[in-house]
């Protein structure tokens, strides 16, 4: 049994950034942040020696968490691709390199929707791929017991 006074990380998570909001710049900008981090945190974690490197089932669990962390941003990136097309209308929009050509900015919103979209079917992709590589891994473990079948 976990020790009640330790926080659990996931549920900090929930702290910081609650589903029902608020929504504010500051929180969006800030928890696109916090995901860069726990992304470097992984990096870090998995380099040499994985701490999760005899225990397959942690390796599904966390197989399984980063595919449903791509689903989700497959959904964020939709949805900024959708803001950045809104964005092409806006008649207030202007582009640092000449603030009297509306058409520059507009071209270039229009490549970032353009990318956006792209890179939302590229995670698609990869969370499909993470979906593909759980299956397998779900059926693997590693025997500890030695050879007089004594728990080693």
């Amino acid at each position: 049994m976990s020790d009640p006074r330790k926080i659990d990380r996931a549920d900090a998570i929930q702290l910081l950034w609650p589903l029902v909001g608020p929504y504010t710049a500051d929180s969006v900008v800030s928890a696109s942040a916090a995901i860069s981090d726990l992304w470097r945190f992984l990096a870090h974690a998995t380099l040499d020696s994985s701490p999760t490197e005899n225990a397959p089932s942690d390796v599904y669990l966390m197989v399984n968490n980063l595919r449903a962390s791509a689903h989700s941003a497959a959904q964020v990136l939709a949805q900024v691709e959708s803001w950045a097309v809104r964005l092409m209308g806006h008649q207030g929009l202007m582009h640092d390199g000449d603030r009297n050509d509306h058409d520059r900015a507009v071209s270039a919103a229009s490549a970032v929707a353009d990318w956006l979209l792209r890179a939302c079917g590229d995670i698609g992709t990869v969370a499909s791929d993470l979906g593909k590589a759980s299956a397998p891994l779900s059926h693997l473990y590693i025997d500890l017991d030695d050879e007089d079948g004594e728990q080693g």
